[in-house]
Order: structure tokens, then C-alpha cells, then sequence
């Protein structure tokens, strides 16, 4: 027994079956995707780049001849108890005003060496060490004045 199509009559026009697919492209739900995340633009100003308006003030700054916030930071963590007491005996301070700077200054010395770290020394990367143990042997070979080191 075989099949037989039937003819079927075509009498829908062109608009009519494209409204008829729409309409069937609507009605079947599809799974979506997850949202991936956004990456970061990489176009642009870097983040912590100056504008020309900061640069302009940081350069208006540092020429006029005043003392820099990095400067001042710098002096302070650099101050020791042999200027207070020179100050003290000069008259620039009364007893009290000593004791209290005395007394403060190791605290104070750190807070400014923290504060001005940042600005004079970039941290350190995290590498990878790819020490192999014949490399290592070579070294100590090399050191000892035993071999040559590649």
C-alpha cells in the first residue's frame, strides 16, 4: 500500500503566509541563553588617568612653589625626637606641646609611611616561580664556582 498525496490548493497570497509563519514564530516558546557578562569597554580614558583639568591643577600646584601633600608627608614621617627637642629648646614649643608630639610621634611616623607608601612604591606583582630541580642545582653548581649556569 503506498500513500498518495493529495494536491493542495495554494490559495493564500504571499502576505497572508507570512502573517500566518509570524504568528507561529511567536506562539513556540524557546529556551533563552543566559545573559553572558558584560566585559569592560576597552576603549576610552583608564580609570585613575588625569584629564587635562587635573593635570592642569597637579601642574599649577607643584609650580607655585608650595609644599605637595606627598611633600608634607614625607617630612612628617621624617621627622625625629632630636628636631621636637631641638624646637622644645629653641622655645618654638611649650612643655606640653612637646610631651604630646613626643608621645605621638612613633604613631604618627607610621600613619604617614603608610599613607605616602602607595605614592613612592608600586606593589609587586604575583608571579609564577618556575624553579626545576636541575636549574637549582646548576645555580648552586654556578655559585660554588663548580659549572657554568644557562
Amino acid at each position: 500500500m503506498t500513500a498518495t498525496k493529495k494536491p493542495v490548493a495554494r490559495t493564500k497570497t504571499k502576505a497572508t503566509a507570512k502573517k500566518a509563519t509570524t504568528v507561529a514564530k511567536k506562539a513556540t516558546p524557546t529556551k533563552r541563553k543566559p545573559a553572558a557578562k558584560k566585559q569592560p569597554a576597552k576603549r576610552g580614558r583608564k580609570p585613575g588617568a588625569a584629564t587635562k583639568k587635573t593635570r592642569a591643577i597637579a601642574d599649577r600646584e607643584a609650580t607655585s612653589g608650595e609644599q605637595m601633600p606627598l611633600e608634607y608627608m614625607l617630612e612628617r614621617m621624617r621627622t625625629t625626637s632630636e628636631e621636637l627637642k631641638a624646637q622644645y629648646e629653641a622655645g618654638k614649643l611649650t612643655t606640653e606641646e612637646y610631651m604630646v608630639k613626643l608621645n605621638d610621634l612613633e604613631e604618627r611616623r607610621d600613619r604617614m609611611a603608610l599613607a605616602a607608601a602607595p605614592y613612592c612604591h608600586p606593589r609587586l606583582a604575583a608571579i609564577q616561580a618556575n624553579v626545576t630541580a636541575g636549574s637549582h642545582d646548576a645555580w648552586i653548581d654556578f655559585i660554588a664556582g663548580k659549572g657554568e649556569f644557562e
